[in-house]
């Protein structure tokens, strides 16, 4: 897991979650904030990224990546 350093609020950020997979298939990728989950990506869910609402995050589902070697989140606005 890559943690951005402190930020300015409105400044982009990346959270990356990083991992090798080899031949196994990836079950979830979650992210807490304050240990409260705020957003999950499970393949096998539909739709398989959902954010979940927390007071002070602000996300656009549509800019999550994945592949093989990890997954992450490109934030607009910095609001962690």
């Amino acid at each position: 897991m890559d943690v951005p350093s402190p930020t300015t609020q409105g400044e982009s950020v990346e959270l990356i979650c990083s991992y090798e997979l080899d031949e196994d298939k990836l079950y979830s990728v979650k992210w807490y904030k304050d240990d409260v989950e705020f957003y999950r990506y499970v393949p096998n869910d539909w739709p398989p990224g959902q954010f979940l609402p927390l007071q002070g995050v602000r996300l656009d589902v549509s800019m999550f990546y994945l592949n093989q070697k990890g997954a992450g989140y490109l934030l607009k606005t910095t609001q962690l």
